[in-house]
């Protein structure tokens, strides 16, 4: 409705050449430039459906109208999906919605209010619960709240969204991983008497998982051997040159004591592969498997936690997380 308004405004100040200043036109240039480009595109119709001009500045705007379009969307999908227990009793649930719309709108999705004293309560689909009596056994995500909403009520939920906000979270950044990781590809003090065996070791494992042929592995033997891959004093990432591996994937290596790798001694080895398809995708959690291992006491951590492939990826991604 607002930015129909603000085009309507436009339009009309554009046939007569008397247009806005904008004094954030170029922030919003630098810091939001997709954001910019949308609004370019819907200039770009406009000039061509009413015959007028557009400039930078009621371009930016619009894009002021689109970017608050956006985060309001984003905050609508980050909502956590919540039903209300609370008996009718003199619109007692009326005014607690109300309240609780109030107070935490942004962070709350109230998807049901059930009016019942036997509610189902396995019947509930919803992240959060928020009842005024008792939930007769369901705990998890389940908070007790006064009729008439206190300070302490909205502290508990904030507490209990916050908290289903990170198992979200984690529970997306564990998806991502578990596509490129695989229990068959991890291996717990696996050593060998250098850099090239241990590719090779690995590259056999890669291959009888189907997500390389032989070439890849060769090709990573020869970039090995022009430089060497350890990229931390923690962590080798020995790879080839080329992405014509079947699939991306990673093999894994963790071990107690460290080994020699070039200059280096690593504890921790991921021979990747790299499929040209997969490169988008892979490219977030490479970036955030690389930042993991530039912190040394997290390496640490992970090293001595990782003894098995569950408790290697649970570790990763609360590292990640944090």
């Amino acid at each position: 409705m607002r930015l129909t308004l603000h085009v309507q405004n436009l339009v009309a100040r554009a046939h007569e050449n008397t247009y806005s200043r904008n004094p954030l036109t170029r922030s919003i240039k630098s810091s939001y430039p997709m954001t910019y480009e949308l609004a370019v595109y819907i200039a770009s119709r406009l000039q061509a459906a009413e015959g007028i001009a557009v400039n930078d500045d009621e371009i930016a705007y619009i894009a002021m109208h689109v970017g608050a379009y956006l985060e309001q969307q984003s905050r609508r999908r980050d909502a956590v999906r919540t039903a209300v227990v609370c008996p009718n009793y003199y619109d007692m649930h009326i005014l607690l919605r109300e309240k609780l719309e109030s107070a935490l709108g942004d962070e709350l999705d109230i998807v049901s209010v059930i009016t019942s004293t036997d509610a189902d309560w396995s019947a509930i689909d919803a992240d959060l619960v928020l009842t005024t009596i008792d939930p007769r056994g369901r705990r998890e995500n389940t908070v007790i709240v006064q009729p008439f909403l206190t300070a302490t009520d909205v502290e508990h939920i904030r507490q209990s969204v916050a908290r289903i906000r990170r198992q979200r979270r984690r529970a997306g950044i564990k998806n991502e991983l578990l596509e490129y990781f695989d229990e068959s590809l991890f291996l717990r003090n696996f050593y060998a008497r250098d850099a090239i065996t241990m590719i090779r070791a690995l590259g056999d494992r890669m291959i009888a998982a189907d997500a390389i042929g032989r070439d890849y592995v060769e090709q990573a033997v020869e970039r090995e051997q022009m430089s060497s891959t350890a990229f931390t004093d923690t962590l080798a990432v020995p790879h080839a040159m080329t992405m014509n591996a079947k699939r991306t994937a990673i093999a894994i290596v963790v071990n107690d004591t460290a080994m020699d790798w070039g200059d280096a001694r690593v504890n921790v080895i991921a021979f990747i592969a790299f499929s040209e398809g997969g490169r988008a995708a892979f490219q977030t959690v490479f970036d955030q498997f690389v930042d993991v291992f530039s912190d040394r006491e997290a390496v640490l951590g992970l090293i001595r936690r990782a003894d098995t492939f569950t408790a290697f990826i649970d570790e990763l991604v609360r590292i990640i997380d944090a």
